[in-house]
């Protein structure tokens, strides 16, 4: 009877892994695709009508095989499915992403300024990105610093503002800049050559 009974046990553990193995690969197949049009791991999951914890632990658990392989570990093939899903996820959002990057180089190379903004703030955010910091150097004994300093939008034009009024002082911009800048109109202005 206990020889029955290790008997079930084992062909309804083998049942219920084939379960288990049918998901991974029918769900998994529809994971990967819904990343390929751009969703993330969690948002796929939500539409494949599973846990983002279960897609998570996939991926998980196919990184570790990988891993162990990479080390010389010998083939798990039940967990082979796990590995081939999260290796097929990466892909997957890695194609997405690069196919939208090209699309948006693309554009910005046939002359939509727009796209070729957004692209060089996105991809150079140090150089090209509107975030309001200032590049602070310090020199102590011969040492220089690069820390950032984030100012505020309101500092930021504050500072503008002062440079306008020296500007204004000196002579070089006309003297309704000022009132313009603080009602943010537009002026008329003339463009003035020296004679040298």
């Amino acid at each position: 009877m206990n020889d029955e009974k290790t008997s079930n046990d084992y062909q309804q553990s083998m049942e219920t892994a084939d379960v288990r193995m049918s998901l991974v690969v029918r769900k998994g197949a529809m994971i990967i695709e819904l990343m390929k049009g751009g969703l993330t791991p969690t948002r796929a999951a939500e539409v494949a009508e599973i846990s983002k914890n279960t897609v998570s632990n996939w991926i998980k658990r196919g990184l570790t095989e990988q891993r162990r392989l990479e080390q010389g570990g010998e083939p798990d093939l039940n967990e082979k499915i796990y590995m081939d899903f999260a290796l097929g996820a990466l892909k997957a959002e890695s194609e997405a992403q690069s196919g939208l990057v090209l699309a948006w180089f693309r554009e910005a190379r046939q002359g939509d300024w727009k796209a070729a903004e957004r692209f060089l703030a996105k991809r150079w955010p140090q150089e090209w990105g509107d975030n309001n910091t200032v590049k602070l150097e310090v020199s102590a004994m011969g040492m220089q610093s690069d820390a950032p300093i984030l100012q505020s939008q309101e500092e930021d034009d504050s500072k503008k503002r002062a440079v306008l009024a020296a500007l204004v002082e000196a002579g070089d911009l006309p003297s309704n800049v000022l009132s313009a800048w603080d009602k943010d109109d537009v002026i008329d202005a003339e463009v003035v050559e020296d004679d040298e």
